[in-house]
């Protein structure tokens, strides 16, 4: 286990991710990315990461918090909590920003897989 003061790896951001996010139009009229379900299972098995672990990361990249995530998979906020800590092990990073960071470099692979939402 890494410690805090150790140099976290720098993972970049696929080229365009932040302009496809902010260009992705929504009927509410915020933007967001859509994501197709074989970009997230090829980011799954790219990140060695359970099936439950990838559907709570998908809930946080909605912006989901861990009481919604909680609700919605109708499991315990103290369980969604141990899964986030667990994918912070796992994927050597400390913070949610990092994690969301380490989910777009892995759907970065399956670029082709974005688009506007419908």
């Amino acid at each position: 286990m890494r410690h805090r003061s150790e140099a976290v790896p720098k993972v970049a951001c696929p080229p365009g991710a932040t302009r496809r996010i902010h260009e992705s139009p929504r009927p509410s009229g915020s933007a967001k990315a859509h994501v197709d379900d074989s970009a997230w299972l090829d980011a799954g098995h790219r990140l060695a990461i359970s099936r439950r672990e990838l559907e709570i990361l998908r809930l946080l990249f909605d912006g989901q918090g861990e009481k919604q995530i909680a609700a919605r998979l109708s499991i315990s906020e103290r369980t969604v909590h141990a899964h986030i800590t667990r994918l912070y092990l796992r994927l050597a990073v400390h913070n949610r920003a990092q994690l969301l960071v380490r989910i777009f470099a892995a759907l970065g692979a399956a670029s082709e897989h974005w688009g506007a939402e419908t």
